[in-house]
């Protein structure tokens, strides 16, 4: 799999190339998250409800269906199918788009959807069902990032209002940069990361801003790939739990040549820290919450793929032996805290467009999440990508496939879903998303006079 020229899940909205169908919509499914970032399943509530996309008479529906108990309703009734469900993380909103609209809906409170952003026909035409890679909502779930031709444009969900943001000019009118969507949020701050690429089009060196929804001004910027490449078809970013660190899985064409480069950097101070150059390194995982250490995907000269960690203290590297990454299986996270992996690998023959999910351990075989199962693949996921439901067959052409709903690193026993949610057995990957409970108002009682 390290041989393919890019292994970023991210595609900029010009240069998504075509990959195995099933690896897709898993990577995209898990981009780089908390669980990734290795906070344990403890921490992370399970999920309230699941909402998906339903099809029965000639029209598509949009239903809100609770996992234990709880009322389940209607949230669309229209003719057009949404796509790209995503879930904030209070559990408020659910974002969707919809004939080339971005739309979000209140979950409780119901009332008409909120346009959020219009897109090119073009841009829908071609890439709609990859949209939820663009579409950004913050750890808070106030604001939501969305692709734009001319920056990155945030909407407030509280006040309903749009701001564009633009990369700062050097004052020269003529030289011009270009955005490299999507951008991404920082962990636990209203503040999100771009990147840019300097000229209107060719060759341009890569540049990284962040900017602070708070101040409303950027607060860092810092220069990633100073030698001008041709094209950056997709990027990974993870940063430490202190905010002091940030890593770049980017994936570079100049000329016919394509690459992976791996950019790991220290904001305070800054300083740019380097990988031993043996290590060709394929997908970032993040960064060990206990040690540190930066782990990531890579061979070793030509050895077979395997996942590495990186200490910057010890100045050291350490092998992770979570069994045979060849024939183009897909590390999705690795979770530290438990020392568990989540791979998926994609099915040939005539379960080709298929996955099959395994779970790994360190120093352990791989071992199948249903041993039973034919195939395995992932439905619906949460916010945090923690929390994950998927379907197992037991042939490629399984009419009724089991459901179950688990975490992500493995900790707990699989859970089967109810006959209520024989709907989800054939539901796109990109038409359902796992949504957290919503907060509840405290009511305030009244004094006696």
């Amino acid at each position: 799999m390290l041989d393919r020229p890019c292994h970023c899940p991210h595609r900029s909205l010009h240069h998504l190339r075509h990959h195995t169908l099933a690896l897709l919509l898993a990577s995209t499914l898990f981009p780089l998250g908390a669980a990734a970032r290795g906070r344990g399943a403890m921490r992370t509530p399970r999920p309230h409800a699941v909402v998906y996309v339903h099809k029965r008479g000639g029209k598509v529906n949009l239903r809100y269906q609770p996992l234990r108990r709880g009322r389940s309703f209607w949230l669309t009734r229209t003719s057009k199918p949404p796509t790209a469900l995503q879930c904030t993380a209070d559990g408020r909103w659910v974002t969707y788009a919809e004939d080339g609209k971005i739309y979000a809906r209140r979950l409780m409170r119901g009332g008409k959807p909120l346009v959020l952003h219009t897109l090119p026909k073009s841009l829908w035409q071609v890439h709609q069902r990859q949209l939820r890679t663009f579409i950004r909502n913050s750890p808070s779930g106030r604001h939501v990032a969305l692709p734009d031709p001319q920056g990155v444009r945030v909407f407030d969900l509280k006040t309903r209002k749009s701001l564009l943001i633009k990369p700062p000019t050097t004052g020269n009118s003529k030289k011009k940069v270009r955005v490299i969507h999507p951008a991404r949020w920082l962990p636990g701050h209203d503040s999100l990361m771009y990147l840019t690429q300097s000229g209107d089009k060719g060759t341009g060196k890569v540049n990284a801003r962040v900017f602070d929804l708070v101040q409303g001004r950027h607060t860092l910027w810092f220069g990633v790939l100073t030698r001008p490449v041709d094209e950056v078809d997709g990027y990974d970013v993870a940063w430490n739990d202190a905010g002091t660190r940030v890593a770049l899985s980017l994936g570079v064409r100049r000329g016919r040549k394509r690459s992976t480069r791996l950019k790991i950097f220290s904001v305070k101070p800054y300083k740019e820290l380097r990988l031993p150059r043996r290590l060709r390194v394929g997908r970032l995982h993040g960064f060990d919450p206990r040690l540190g250490d930066i782990v990531f995907t890579a061979r070793l000269g030509r050895a077979v793929a395997k996942v590495w960690s990186y200490s910057f203290t010890r100045k050291r590297r350490r092998l992770l032996d979570i069994g045979y990454l060849g024939a183009g299986r897909m590390v999705l996270g690795f979770y530290p805290s438990r020392r568990t992996a989540l791979i998926a690998a994609p099915l040939r023959g005539k379960c080709r467009g298929r996955t099959k999910l395994f779970k790994a351990s360190v120093r352990f075989r791989q071992r199948s999440l249903v041993r039973w199962a034919r195939y395995s693949e992932i439905v619906a996921t949460d916010p945090t990508r923690s929390w994950l439901i998927f379907r197992s067959g037991s042939t490629c052409t399984h009419k009724r496939p089991v459901l179950y709903l688990m975490q992500a690193d493995g900790n707990g026993l699989l859970r089967d879903l109810p006959a209520r949610f024989r709907a989800l057995r054939r539901v796109a990957p990109a038409d359902a998303a796992l949504c957290p409970r919503a907060p509840t108002r405290k009511r305030r009682r009244r004094r006696r006079r």
